[in-house]
């Protein structure tokens, strides 16, 4: 298996059998929780997984629980998903990587682990261990913040699912006060949808209620500082 960006995820997702073992890591939280909830819909359908799908967290996790669940056969599915998150895959002890290391070469035909890395500060490089045992059988995810089109295209679609018009420009002047974080950009982009009402979005409307970053703040400052608009600085 391969390392799979964003879009050969998407695709993969769509079109193909799930794979026995995954990897979801990255500095993009939003996206990271996003494939993470698709991939487990698309291994066990949502009606089945009171069933068929199990949640770990990694502090004082057993390895071995993991591995005895994911060999245990599903109930009226095809498959069981297990997620595990913020397993502790950098670094690990001989111990869990004799585990997972077994595992990755013969995992079993109708389970999907899922190591879902919440925490953005995750090091492939210090995991390489994990992560080539992983990759032998299984994809490696890496989903990072995303950029330029791929982050504006998302939010002008977003707002017009809210009955709002969002302009390229108007979008990335919302990117420029709120940052690149995309789970931020939603939920400021929805607030100044709920304050537009209907119709085009306005700088007025995205000065009015979205939460600048300190960076846009000083930016800010200093600009109206510069003009003399001394009441707005």
């Amino acid at each position: 298996m391969a390392e799979l960006n964003e879009k050969e995820l998407k695709a993969h997702i769509k079109g193909e059998e799930p794979y026995p073992l995954y990897l979801i890591c990255g500095d993009e939280d939003y996206l990271k929780k996003l494939y993470t909830d698709l991939l487990s819909d698309k291994i066990v359908a949502p009606e089945l997984q009171s069933f068929n799908l199990d949640r770990y967290e990694g502090k004082n996790l057993d390895l071995r629980d993991v591995f005895d669940r994911a060999e245990m056969m599903p109930m009226m599915a095809e498959r069981r998903c297990i997620v595990v998150e913020n397993a502790k895959l950098e670094g690990m002890n001989e111990a869990d990587f004799s585990l997972l290391s077994s595992y990755c070469s013969n995992p079993t035909d109708f389970s999907s682990v899922i190591f879902f890395q919440k925490n953005s500060d995750f090091s492939l490089a210090k995991a390489k261990k994990a992560v080539d045992a992983i990759s032998k059988t299984g994809a490696v995810c890496v989903l990072n913040k995303r950029k330029g089109a791929d982050l504006i295209k998302p939010l002008i679609s977003s707002a017009k699912k809210q009955n709002c018009v969002l302009s390229t420009q108007m979008a990335n002047y919302l990117v420029s006060l709120v940052g690149d974080d995309f789970n931020t950009l939603i939920n400021e982009l929805s607030k100044v949808c709920h304050f537009c009402g209907e119709g085009e979005i306005t700088k007025n409307h995205i000065d009015e209620v979205a939460v600048k970053t300190d960076d846009a703040k000083i930016y800010l400052l200093t600009k109206a500082l510069i003009s003399g608009d001394f009441d707005k600085a």
